[in-house]
């Protein structure tokens, strides 16, 4: 009966012991203290008080924790697109290990990776400035926690996510194949093979563009075409592609970390997106590789080149990188010449001054899925397909309003899937009698395939003059 009453006598004065300063923590979870007075549980404030919003978008970046870009001092953004809003404030500072009292009046330090939260030999990492934690997943799992099982295919020789959907040929049966839990469920699909491919834009409404005029044979926007023993269409939606599909796609490598895509169009020239040179980094730090199939891996196909130099339009701004958001790379010359021209390795065509594509128009994104938002990116080049949305329906004040401008198109929304599947820097094509134009190019969005968001891209079009001013300038003479 003792023993009773000093338990009831330590349970009434616990809230003392602790005060309203300490909350009851979960292990392996960060403190939260609230003396401190701009930050809250589970958020991050500024020094004025308000609120973080991760993620956020700076320099057409996606960003999930204060940074240090621009400013000595840890910042972050207001709202969840600084680039557009341009509001922001430095984070308030915290004590690298919060110190909770407990009842035996010892100071314990709490860490949200000491007893790791990430399950099946996921690496936990502690996110600076925030009481929070991220897991680097093992190849095979994925989510949050790395709780996720993925489905390994035997036949396409990668993992699928919970809920992803491809087909295959399994004993000469055509399947149609769904992660669940883990597990691969598979049934068969009728289907007719047929010697007719079926155009993707055959849709109700939707104008197919006038055929070109004959004249010569295209030196650009022709991809490699694979010899296959049944004819197929695309697959549509974020799936790998075949070498050689997107012989353009250059992968720009700059500096430590960064990453951006680009587009051959020319022997010696590259266009991309401004604000992937934000920075203005030195020439010796960007390397292009042309011809990638995998993610920084270089092969028999691949060729490596320097830059020898980068050219904003005028009308640029750091301080505003979504507007004019193009720039155009030369590369060095490798024996006198830059790009060979091989199967896997070949310029996409320009479009003509005044060229258009109809809304709703299906066109193609590709990259590596590195700037998707909480993404593990991609190990091989990725396609999909995205709709080109109505000017009007993306100036809209619940979609982005005016930030729109007439340099910018609009792409995804409703069916197909978001930019975030490709890279900054990355093509918009659209295809016009078999050809591929360089319609757009990857810019920027709000976060990555949220609803109602689709994603916005340059309209080369509108550059086209600059570029060709550029890239045809007769170099001087002495």
């Amino acid at each position: 009966m003792q023993t009773f009453i000093m338990a009831y006598i330590i349970l009434l004065f616990l809230p003392c012991v602790f005060s309203a300063q300490v909350r009851i923590l979960m292990p392996g979870y960060e403190a939260a203290i609230s003396k401190e007075p701009h930050r809250e549980s589970g958020k991050v404030l500024t020094t004025t008080g308000k609120e973080c919003k991760f993620p956020f978008r700076q320099g057409g970046r996606i960003h999930h924790h204060c940074i240090t870009i621009l400013f000595s001092r840890p910042w972050c953004s207001i709202t969840h697109n600084f680039d557009r809003d341009r509001r922001g404030g430095f984070c308030a500072p915290e004590k690298t290990q919060s110190d909770v009292f407990v009842h035996t009046s010892r100071r314990v330090t709490v860490n949200p990776c000491q007893v790791n939260p990430c399950q099946n030999r996921g690496v936990c990492t502690q996110i600076p400035y925030r009481h929070s934690f991220e897991c680097s997943c093992p190849e095979g799992f994925s989510g949050r926690l790395c709780e996720q099982k993925k489905c390994y295919e035997t036949i396409h020789l990668r993992y699928y996510d919970i809920g992803e959907s491809w087909g295959r040929i399994h004993l000469r049966n055509v399947e149609q194949c769904t992660c669940v839990a883990g597990e691969i469920k598979c049934e068969r699909v009728r289907y007719t093979i047929s010697r007719r491919i079926i155009p993707m834009n055959v849709l109700p409404g939707v104008k197919k563009p006038k055929p070109s005029k004959p004249g010569k044979k295209p030196v650009c926007g022709k991809k490699h075409k694979k010899r296959l023993s049944v004819p197929r269409g695309r697959i549509m939606g974020g799936t790998s592609a075949l070498p050689g599909t997107h012989p353009w796609m250059a992968a720009l490598y700059i500096g430590q970390s960064d990453f951006c895509a680009g587009n051959l169009v020319s022997s010696c020239w590259i266009v991309s997106a401004a604000h992937c040179f934000f920075r203005n980094p030195l020439l010796s730090q960007i390397r292009v590789v042309l011809g990638q199939q995998r993610f920084n891996v270089t092969d028999s196909n691949t060729k490596t080149f320097g830059v020898e130099k980068y050219i904003f339009p005028k009308q640029f701004s750091v301080f505003n990188p979504t507007l004019h958001d193009i720039v155009l790379i030369k590369l060095k010359k490798q024996d006198g010449k830059c790009v060979r021209k091989t199967p896997f390795i070949r310029p996409i065509c320009l479009p003509d001054k005044g060229m258009t594509f109809p809304d709703n128009y299906c066109c193609t994104i590709s990259g590596w899925g590195h700037m998707h938002e909480k993404a593990e990116g991609y190990s091989s080049l990725q396609e999909a397909g995205v709709r080109l949305i109505p000017h009007e329906s993306c100036r809209k004040p619940d979609v982005f309003g005016n930030h729109v401008t007439n340099d910018m198109i609009c792409a995804g929304l409703n069916g197909c899937v978001d930019a975030c599947q490709g890279d900054s820097g990355g093509p918009l094509a659209c295809a016009k009698d078999d050809v591929s134009f360089l319609y757009g190019i990857i810019s920027w969005g709000e976060g990555c395939g949220r609803y109602g968001k689709p994603g916005v891209y340059t309209k080369v079009v509108n550059y086209i003059d600059w570029i060709n001013s550029v890239i045809r300038r007769k170099p001087k003479t002495s």
